[in-house]
């Protein structure tokens, strides 16, 4: 019994591996496929880009949190929402990754946590090609199909002062 269990787990790590989905979220009985292009020159070369899909319940728990501060400091977090606003931290999103050299060519995600009909916003971020600042891209609609284009996403890219050479 032990042996049937350990494969089945390896079986299932490896089926989840080469998906290259990193956390499960599902409700939709049918993926919603999206194609993306973006210019992966943003993104330094060899380095990892993570893509977050966030579906509608939680868009509307960040929405609902988001007028709450959250702040760190020695004595541990602190959460301060406004009069009636009760603090609820949103849903992880499903996740995937994918090379810099995967995204130069365009790249796909089955989306299980969003259904057709229903609002989505796609999130993607990793280093910037100066190795220093994060780039990224978001896009955010409504599912009305079972397979979206989203083509030559706008990429963005911090710009805090790195040091060079140290």
């Amino acid at each position: 019994m032990p042996r049937t269990l350990a494969a089945f787990a390896l079986a299932a790590l490896a089926t989840t591996a080469c998906t290259d989905q990193l956390a499960p979220a599902a409700h939709a009985t049918t993926p919603v496929r999206f194609a993306m292009s973006l210019d992966a020159r943003a993104f330094l070369p060899g380095s990892t880009v993570d893509v977050e899909v966030w579906n509608a319940a939680a868009l509307a728990a960040r929405a609902r949190s988001g007028d709450c501060m959250i702040g760190h400091s020695a004595a541990g977090e602190e959460i301060i929402c406004p009069p009636g606003v009760t603090y609820q931290p949103p849903p992880e999103p499903e996740r995937f990754r994918f090379t810099v050299d995967e995204l130069a060519h365009g790249f796909a995600i089955a989306a299980l946590s969003i259904g057709r009909g229903e609002a989505y916003e796609i999130s993607i971020g990793g280093r910037a090609s100066d190795g220093c600042n994060h780039a990224g891209a978001n896009a955010r609609g409504v599912a009305d199909r079972d397979e979206i284009t989203l083509t030559d996403l706008d990429v963005y890219s911090t710009t805090m002062a790195c040091r060079s050479g140290s």
